[in-house]
């Protein structure tokens, strides 16, 4: 997806004239990002928002236990808008998986946008007020999930983005300790869930390399149901803690 399309089909850029979006079009940088690598981190000042046209980012937030735990996925086509009207800090932290290409809009520009035009005012704070009230939710229900419940959606939804065809394996490797922080898990805790897994034949890991070997008894452990998961409809929404039955 190049910048031009993400500004010309996603909200609340459409409000604006293709003379406005080449102007904030032009104040954008782009910017590669490599694996595991933050774009920024929960409670700084944010400059700008990011488009992410290529990739995938991980979206942590501060768990209840002190731990930072995923939440949920940026993918192609979508933006970080949570704080996009406000002089807000970031309330998530963001990490890129494997590699992503994010535009950076400045602040700044799109503050003059909004004074220019009330009615691109009026988008972004909807558009900002959604995606609070969104993660907010996500935050609520995934708190009340058990660890196991989240560390089966995780490897669920990462093969679904990650894994090659006719394979089984995850196709993006972690370790026992990434997985325990991304679950708010102890490293102890999340060794015994995955040794059970194991032992029960629903995956198999070596090293940080893992595969699904059974994928109806962790979509069980996942309260996720298996046909709408190998069909590609797990989630109506980038969560991987959807309440979708």
């Amino acid at each position: 997806m190049t910048l031009e399309e993400f500004l010309q089909t996603r909200a609340p850029f459409t409000s604006l004239s293709d003379a406005e979006r080449a102007q904030l079009s032009a104040s954008c940088v782009r910017r590669t990002f490599e694996d595991r690598e933050a774009l920024f981190h929960e409670g700084e000042c944010g400059q700008g928002i990011y488009l992410v046209t290529k990739g995938t980012l991980r979206l942590d937030l501060n768990h209840p236990n002190g731990t930072q735990f995923m939440v949920s996925l940026v993918q192609e086509g979508n933006m970080t808008d949570h704080e996009i009207a406000a002089d807000a800090p970031h309330p998530t932290s963001a990490y890129a998986m494997k590699k992503a290409v994010a535009y950076v809009m400045p602040k700044k520009e799109l503050k003059s946008m909004m004074l220019k035009n009330p009615a691109f005012m009026e988008s972004c704070f909807r558009t900002q007020d959604a995606s609070r009230r969104y993660l907010l939710s996500l935050f609520a229900h995934a708190v009340s999930l058990t660890p196991e419940v989240r560390l089966a959606r995780i490897l669920l939804t990462f093969y679904k983005l990650f894994s090659e065809p006719g394979s089984n394996k995850l196709g993006y490797d972690f370790s026992q300790e990434a997985l325990a922080d991304m679950v708010a898990s102890s490293r102890q805790n999340t060794s015994k869930m995955i040794k059970r897994w194991k032992q029960a034949g629903i995956i198999g890991m070596r090293y940080a390399s893992i595969e699904i070997l059974d994928a109806q008894k962790l979509c069980d452990i996942a309260g996720w149901s298996h046909e709408r998961w190998h069909s590609g409809k797990t989630r109506d929404d980038n969560s991987m803690f959807s309440r979708l039955k």
